[in-house]
């Protein structure tokens, strides 16, 4: 089954939102098992920063939430280095997907 998969669902696991965390999360967790084939739009990953950054009120921990769901490939991880995300350069993506 194929689901778009709505920028609340990924809040209510981010921000462990009371009435929603449990469901969102399986729902989250069927996407990583492969049980279902989620996918946002593409504004959602900014909308996500937004949000989470406007309720924690740090720009810091906005990006370490992103970094507990998403790796970033760039070709400058100095500008990321702080947040403890995983960063991986294109080499790095090409070489871990070629084993």
């Amino acid at each position: 089954m194929r689901l778009m998969i709505d920028t609340n669902i990924i809040l209510d696991v981010f921000l462990e939102r009371e009435s929603f965390y449990e469901q969102s999360k399986e729902i989250l967790t069927m996407c990583e098992n492969k049980d279902i084939y989620g996918f946002v739009s593409a504004s959602t990953v900014t909308d996500i920063f937004y949000l989470v950054r406007k309720a924690l009120n740090s720009t810091d921990e906005a990006y370490k939430a992103h970094g507990n769901i998403l790796n970033i490939v760039t070709r400058n991880k100095k500008n990321f280095i702080i947040f403890g995300i995983t960063l991986y350069s294109p080499e790095e993506i090409i070489e871990i997907i070629k084993k």
